[in-house]
Formats: structure tokens, C-alpha cells, sequence
């Protein structure tokens, strides 16, 4: 059994590999973020000569199901090693240093660097985007592809040596597969949300075929690395000294006085012998998703206002983005030699980098909205209209590496030094965002000490702070108005709103401030975001793509659901790999054999042994077996057998502010209670077991006509579930019982809590900031939207039933398992 990387077993094991003492101290263990288990380790050793300090970098990747790394670090300890065997790079220059790796666990071992930082913090901190720093870039990647270009004898020994996944040179990489080759075991790991991303892309068949000519027009002929993205480059602290030289230069003319290199590629453990187009590419999507991230893209603002007022405009970059394609291009001429067209390859590879950010998103269950859809659009121009996009881009229609002149880098003024020690590169966990107002308190929700909506509502309208810049409590953090984060304490605070229409910055201000106090009086979330609330968790490997592996699988074993029948589905195709089906734009692959059958089995339509689906045809109709569960952001949703409730009656919801064991407990009760009477409902519990805090922690949502029946689970398992329940319920929920509250929507695309807090806005933005003209005017708007004030749980028509209470004790009595 491999070893199982841990903040708590890291030093132990260090001392194992002989890298540290028994005697000396362990002063810190912090973890990364990144996809890896990554452990920043700083050991102090004594001795006759004094006190030494070593800090090491200590990475695993995440376990599989049998406990074994789902990669092997192997080739990228490798890599280092044969790269200063048989090349001419000093890997002091370029690389990382690596000090040991122990292939029996997969876990590698890296000195830290010191006088480095992440590059992708610099540009997010000082929006600056020196030239210097984009030429040693372009040097440095143009450094490492040219010392293996064509080399057929490292070639063979890159495949011989690490047995790498490199593309042979007479096969077609693919591009396609992932985007187009979909099955009903997509709605297992990817949100609801992300599921636009694939409808968009099938829509566009310019956007396969641009692919499709990429995958034909790729050529292997040097070491890659494969997954090129800022964080993966380190700058150093003293890059303004370096001087540009005339190029092409040895790679002796990236070293700073201390020997070190201005920048460091690192994160090998997907490097092959591929197209180098393709890691220029990446690095230009990563300069544009600075630009498309700064944009203020929402349903209510036109498209050319928000391009019009991006924080980062296009044009801030292109003389970053020009400069290093310019200096990859004279320290490596011989690539334009072998491929002309280098310039428009390079940026066909960045629109394919786009779409490759997006599938990184995805995976890791990252909301998919406007910034990703503008994305999909700049790859789609990227790869279709390569001549066009190459002049928007670099700000240039050609780019000639003959033109390239050290003395224009040398002349560019400095940028002032970040005060204070650097921001923490990829090597180090990154500090939460320090935040204002002056009145900064305790995060404590005071008013979650009360039961009451009453004493809620008293607490919203007397602490709520709109200004023009910002929405602000004094008990939480502060949104800045601009792009939505905190605000930072230091530095000036820009502000793009003014500019904005009057009726677009208006609708703007009103969902930011709805969104504001959903966080805080419906979820309970906002209390986590702020500085040092949440303690320090120790670091465990068994987490992938953000998911605590051990606890969704309690989860999935708690679900007793079976799967269930999803009707609307059309034949587009059917071949060798079986059928493609398509309902609402999403096209997936089945296999008839096996979805149809069962789904027949599960309607009541054949027996278990009758196999042998209808025949299909193109334009027939079918229903497909679906998973049992689908995951929606930081939610696992389990379906009932029935499917979930009907999206054009009324839906009953339940709310439990509920701990992770007792979210197991309300799993396994309510999927086998409900599938057993065939009920249709969704039960959506969160996937991460610190998360515990929100008060909607656990969601039941079924049609308002099987109301009766659920009460009737809730009402007999309610003794089992309340050591696990705790106050306050979501406000505008009605309290039930100890950390239970019940509300009532229109239907699929009602949102209960979202709705309200709109309500609660549109009224704080129509009043003044006195507290009873607020309540006036909060009661007055929900008069207008058909609702009841007293009970604002209800909708306008409801016949809900809910004059019962489960819990006889006082509320604010009772305790509960935190």
C-alpha cells in the first residue's frame, strides 16, 4: 500500500528518506493549492555553525479508489534529470530543482525557491505587464523547445527512458474526443451549469472542423511541456535587473548575478514530445484570459460596454503578448524554417488553450457563466479565423523576430516594487484577501443567536450598507461593487460603474446586492469568505478535482436510488459505436444494448433477460437510463427512480441546517423512503464535509402534491436527525423543528431564496436607509409580487398543509451537534 501523504505524517517521512534529522524542529506545514497534494515543509536544523532553515516543496498526486497515485511523478523527476544529462540547459536557469523522488508512492521532492513568485500572482497584483518579463518568457520556452528540436536520439530515449504518452509522429493527436464523444455518465461529473459549455460547442460545427484541421495540421518535433499556464512559471524577485541581449543567446543570458533564472517552468508530470506551437498557444490563452476576466460581463450589461470598460483591456497586453512570440521567435529561427505559418499556428493553439481552461473549470466545478461563454466565442475566432484574430490579438498582422531589439526592453521604465514581503507563488498557499471597512469585528452571526425571521429582518435593515462602490456588513466582508471580490486595504479602488447606462448599472447594483444578502441571511455562506473564520484544516490526499473522495463515496453509498428514465430523447445517429441521441442541444452517445434495455426493464416494459432493445432509427423517439445523481457546483443531487419532480407544478422544499454525518443520515432515509413509493424528488446535500456551516446544507425538493407523504418521513425520522441539526433555518423559510425550514416554489426555475432576497434588494435600493422605511418598503414589495409578508415561505396560491411543528422544546434552547 502506497504511502498516504499528510500535513501530520510529512515530517516522519522526510526523516524516513533521510532529507531531515530526528532532531531537528518542524516549524510549518502548509498546503498548496493546486491539483496535486502539494505540502510547503520548512524544517529548522542545528548545529555547531548555527540555526539553517530548508523549506521543501512535497507533492503526491491524489490516491485512486485502491489507494494508488492516479499519476506517477516518475517522468517528470526524469525529465530534469535527462534534460541536464543531454542537454545544454544549466537547470538552474529554467528548471526546478528537484531533490528526490520515492516511485513507490509517486511522491516527489523539490527544493523551494525562495526568491520567487508565481507569475500568474504578479500579473494579478500589480495589473502590470512589463516587457522584460515577456521576453525572458519567450527565451526561456524558445530555450527549452529548441534544445530537442528534431532530435530523433532524445526522442528515443525520452520514450525509452519515462515510456511516455508522446504522440507518434505518424498519429494525429485528439482534440475532439472529450467535447464530442459524451455519454449519460457525464451527469455524474460535471454541474448542471457546465452542461451550456457542450450545448454551445456541438452548435458550432465551424468550431469542430477547426479542430479537426488542427489535429491533422499537428507535428511532434520536440519536448513539450504540455500544460503551460502562469502558475506553472515562477518569476524571480530581482527580474528588474536582468538586461536583454541580442538574440538569439545562450541560455547563460537568462541568469541573474546569483546564478538563478529570471522565470522557472515547473510542473512537468505532463510533458511530451509534441507540437511547440501548442505550448505557445497556451501561454497566449493565458494573457487573454487576463483580458476576458477583467470584463463585466453579466445578462445585464451589453457586450460592447463591458469590452469598453474591462479593468484589463486587450491593448494593455498586446505589447506583453507581441514581445514574447517576437522573442521565442529570434531565439529560436529555425522554427519559422520548418513551419512558416508558425505565427497563425501559434494562435489557433491558443484558441484551442481557451477551451482546454474551460474543461479545467469544469472538472473542478467552477461556475460556467458569461466570462466562459466569451471565451468559447474567442476560441471559436481563434481557430476559425486565425489571419484576422492574429492582427486583434498581437496588435500586429505580421511578427518579425528580425525587428526584435534589446535596447527597447531595457528603455521601458520600471514598474514600482510591491511593498511588503511577495505574494506567495504556487510554491507557497495563497494568503486570503484582507478586506475592509473600518469597523471590523468578529465574523459572528449575531443574529443567527435568534430564531425569529423578525429579528433577522432587524438585523438586514439596520446593518445592510449600500455606497456607490460597495455593499457592506459589519459582521462581514465587503463586496466590491466592481468585480464582485472584496475589496482590497490597500491601494486605490477603481470604478467602472459610472460609466455604465443608468438602467444596466442599476439592474447590476440590484443582483450584486441580492446575491449579497442571499450569502449572508438565506445560505449562511458569507461567513466563511471572511479572513481567518474558518480554522486551519489539515491536509489529507483524498481529494480529486476538489472532491473529498471518501466522503462523496458515503454519499453515493447513502443514495439507495437506482437510476431513472429520461424521456425526449431524439436518434441523430446510429453506427458502430451504437446510438447518438440529442434533447436540448446536448448530444450523447449510447449503447443501445445496455441504456435502452435497462430503461425498458425499469419502465415495467420487459423482463431483466429481455436484452434486446427496439430497433432504432434516425428520429425516434426514446427514453435513456440517467445515473442516479448529478452534481450542481458544490452540490451532489440525488434523483428519485421517478425522476425529480414535475418542472411545471409546485414544488414543496425542504431546508436542513444539518451536519455532514446527519447529511448521510437524511441521504440513506429519504432516497429509500421516497423510491420505494415511487416518488419523484431531488435530495442535494453539499460535497465538501467542512462545509456544514451553511444553513441550507440540505436540500429536499419534491412536487407540493407528495407533501404529505415526506412530512410523514420527517416526522418519524425527526429523532434520529436532530443531534445533527442545528439553528438558524434560511430566512423566509417557515421553522419546522430544530434546523428545518419549508418553503414552497413555483416550479423548476423558481428560485425560492434567490427570489426573495431580489425582493429584499429592489425595496433597499427604493428606500432610504432608515431602518422603518426599509421595512415598509420590503413589506410594500412583496405586497407587489403576490406574496405574503407573514409568510413569505408561501407562494401566491399555495395549498401547503404546514401547520405542524416537530419539536415541542423552545428553539432557542435546544442544542445541536455543531
Amino acid at each position: 500500500m502506497p504511502f498516504r501523504l499528510e500535513s501530520g505524517n510529512v515530517f516522519r517521512y522526510l526523516v524516513g528518506r533521510g532529507l531531515c534529522a530526528e532532531d531537528d524542529q518542524l516549524t510549518a506545514t502548509d498546503q498548496l493549492v493546486g491539483k496535486n497534494a502539494n505540502l510547503l515543509v520548512e524544517v529548522e536544523t542545528f548545529s555547531s555553525q548555527g540555526k539553517t532553515k530548508n523549506r521543501f516543496i512535497v507533492k503526491q498526486a491524489p490516491l485512486k479508489a485502491d489507494g494508488s497515485p492516479k499519476e506517477d511523478f516518475g517522468e517528470e523527476w526524469q525529465i530534469y534529470q535527462l534534460l541536464c544529462r543531454q542537454g545544454p540547459l544549466p537547470p538552474r536557469a529554467i528548471l526546478p530543482e528537484g531533490i528526490a523522488y520515492d516511485a513507490a508512492s509517486s511522491i516527489l521532492i523539490h527544493r523551494y525557491l525562495d526568491p520567487y513568485e508565481d507569475l500568474g500572482d504578479f500579473y494579478t497584483d500589480t495589473r502590470q505587464f512589463p516587457l522584460k518579463i515577456a521576453t525572458s518568457l519567450g527565451i526561456a520556452l524558445a530555450s527549452l523547445h529548441a534544445s530537442t528540436f528534431e532530435q530523433d536520439a532524445f526522442r528515443q530515449q525520452l520514450t525509452s527512458d519515462l515510456a511516455t504518452e508522446s504522440i507518434p509522429a505518424d498519429q494525429q493527436p485528439d482534440f475532439r474526443s472529450s467535447l464530442e464523444d459524451l455519454t449519460p455518465d457525464i451527469f455524474t461529473h460535471v454541474s448542471q451549469d457546465a452542461l451550456k459549455f457542450y450545448r454551445l460547442y456541438q452548435r458550432s460545427r465551424d468550431l469542430s472542423e477547426a479542430l479537426r484541421s488542427l489535429e491533422a495540421d499537428h507535428r511532434a518535433c520536440c519536448l513539450i511541456h504540455n500544460d503551460l499556464r502562469f502558475h506553472n512559471v515562477l518569476l524571480h524577485q530581482d527580474w528588474r535587473t536582468w538586461q536583454a541581449q541580442v538574440l538569439p543567446t545562450s541560455t547563460l543570458g537568462l541568469q541573474l548575478c546569483d546564478g538563478q533564472g529570471v522565470v522557472r517552468i515547473i510542473d512537468w508530470e505532463q510533458c511530451l514530445w509534441g507540437d511547440p506551437a501548442l505550448d505557445v498557444g497556451a501561454l497566449v490563452a493565458e494573457y487573454l484570459r487576463i483580458w476576458l476576466k477583467s470584463l463585466m460581463l453579466s445578462r445585464d450589461i451589453d457586450l460592447a460596454v463591458a469590452l469598453r470598460l474591462a479593468s484589463v483591456p486587450l491593448e494593455q497586453l498586446q505589447p506583453s503578448l507581441y514581445t514574447f512570440l517576437q522573442a521565442y521567435l529570434a531565439q529560436f529561427p529555425k522554427i519559422l524554417a520548418a513551419f512558416p505559418d508558425f505565427t497563425e499556428r501559434v494562435t489557433r493553439f491558443a484558441g484551442l488553450g481557451l477551451i482546454g481552461s474551460i474543461q479545467d473549470r469544469i472538472y473542478y466545478r467552477e461556475p460556467f457563466g458569461n466570462i466562459e461563454i466569451a471565451m468559447l466565442q474567442v476560441a471559436r475566432s481563434l481557430l476559425c479565423d486565425p489571419a484576422t484574430s492574429l492582427a486583434t490579438v498581437f496588435g500586429h498582422r505580421t511578427i518579425s523576430p528580425a525587428s526584435f531589439d534589446p535596447l527597447v526592453i531595457r528603455s521601458e521604465p520600471d514598474i514600482p516594487a510591491l511593498s511588503g514581503p511577495l505574494h506567495p507563488s504556487s510554491q507557497e498557499p495563497h494568503e486570503p484577501t484582507q478586506t475592509c471597512p473600518a469597523e471590523q469585528t468578529s465574523p459572528a452571526d449575531e443574529w443567527t443567536a435568534h430564531d425569529s425571521q423578525e429579528t433577522a429582518v432587524a438585523d438586514l435593515i439596520n446593518n445592510i450598507r449600500v455606497e456607490p462602490l460597495l455593499i457592506a456588513h459589519p459582521h462581514y466582508a465587503p463586496l466590491n461593487l466592481v468585480d464582485g471580490a472584496p475589496i482590497p486595504m490597500a491601494g486605490p479602488v477603481e470604478t467602472l460603474l459610472d460609466s455604465l447606462p443608468a438602467e444596466q448599472r442599476e439592474t447590476y447594483v440590484l443582483h450584486q446586492l441580492r446575491n449579497y444578502l442571499y450569502d449572508i441571511y438565506f445560505s449562511g455562506d458569507r461567513a466563511r469568505r471572511w479572513p481567518d473564520h474558518a480554522p486551519a484544516r489539515a491536509m489529507v490526499n483524498n481529494t480529486v478535482a476538489g472532491l473529498d473522495v471518501d466522503f462523496v463515496d458515503r454519499i453515493k453509498a447513502a443514495n439507495s436510488g437506482s437510476g431513472f428514465i429520461d424521456h425526449g430523447w431524439t436518434v441523430t445517429r446510429v453506427g458502430g459505436r451504437g446510438a447518438q441521441i440529442e434533447k436540448d442541444g446536448l448530444h450523447l452517445w449510447i449503447d443501445p444494448d445496455v441504456d435502452l434495455s435497462l430503461a425498458m426493464v425499469l419502465a415495467g416494459h420487459a423482463r431483466p433477460e429481455a436484452s434486446v432493445p427496439p430497433t432504432l432509427s434516425e428520429g425516434a423517439n426514446v427514453g435513456v437510463h440517467m445515473p442516479n445523481a448529478c452534481l450542481a457546483g458544490e452540490r451532489y443531487i440525488a434523483i428519485g427512480n421517478a425522476g425529480g419532480p414535475a418542472a411545471d407544478q409546485p414544488h414543496a422544499l425542504w431546508f436542513f441546517h444539518i451536519d455532514a454525518e446527519g447529511a448521510l443520515l437524511l441521504m440513506k432515509i429519504f432516497t429509500s423512503d421516497l423510491n420505494r413509493s415511487a416518488v419523484p424528488f431531488r435530495l442535494s446535500i453539499l460535497t465538501d464535509p467542512q462545509a456544514y456551516h451553511r444553513y441550507d446544507a440540505a436540500r429536499l425538493e419534491l412536487g407540493c402534491r407528495h407533501y404529505a407523504h415526506a412530512r410523514t418521513i420527517l416526522e418519524t425520522s425527526y429523532p434520529q436527525l436532530r443531534s445533527h441539526l442545528n439553528n438558524p433555518v434560511p430566512l423566509f423559510s417557515k421553522t419546522l423543528g430544530l434546523g428545518i425550514g419549508l418553503g414552497e416554489s413555483e416550479g423548476d426555475g423558481d428560485d425560492f431564496g434567490l427570489r426573495r432576497c431580489q425582493i429584499v434588494a429592489r425595496a433597499l435600493l427604493a428606500s432610504t436607509a432608515d431602518a422603518e422605511q426599509r421595512l415598509a418598503a420590503i413589506q410594500q414589495h412583496f405586497k407587489q409580487n403576490g406574496l405574503n409578508w407573514r409568510q413569505p415561505h408561501r407562494t401566491a396560491s399555495s395549498q401547503l398543509d404546514d401547520g405542524f411543528v416537530l419539536d415541542n422544546q423552545p428553539l432557542q434552547e435546544a442544542t445541536a451537534t455543531p
